[in-house]
């Protein structure tokens, strides 16, 4: 295990490239190419739209880029939206929660068990809203 401050610096590292972090956090997960388009989509753009089938492994790379993106940007917000809770809660925040829970490093603040919301701070967290 890394001390606190190589943690710190690698995390700065993969600031501009969530590949980097994935790789680094999730080192036994491959990145598919369309798993790559995403992740620089991201990057680049405003807002990423992904057309794809069920069972794509949307949900699993939107739960990646939301830990990269509460890890790597301090402070930071990340609100993920559903149309339905159970979409919000169990789907996505149980890829999100699966995602902190199985990094190869701490992620920041703490994840609740069966609720929406990471927090790391008042002004750095992470929650799920339904519409």
């Amino acid at each position: 295990m890394a001390t606190e401050e190589a943690r710190i610096k690698m995390i700065e590292d993969c600031r501009e490239n969530p590949m980097v972090f994935c790789k680094m956090m999730w080192p036994k997960e491959g990145i598919y190419p369309w798993q790559e388009r995403i992740f620089k989509s991201v990057i680049g753009n405003k807002k990423t739209y992904v057309r794809a089938c069920n069972s794509s492994s949307k949900t699993h790379t939107a739960a990646r880029i939301g830990a990269w993106w509460l890890s790597c940007f301090v402070p930071s917000i990340l609100v993920t939206t559903a149309t339905t809770y159970t979409q919000v809660e169990a789907v996505l925040w149980g890829n999100i929660r699966s995602a902190y829970n199985n990094a190869k490093y701490k992620l920041p603040g703490t994840i609740l068990p069966s609720s929406p919301y990471w927090k790391i701070s008042d002004n750095h967290y992470g929650i799920g809203l339904s519409g």
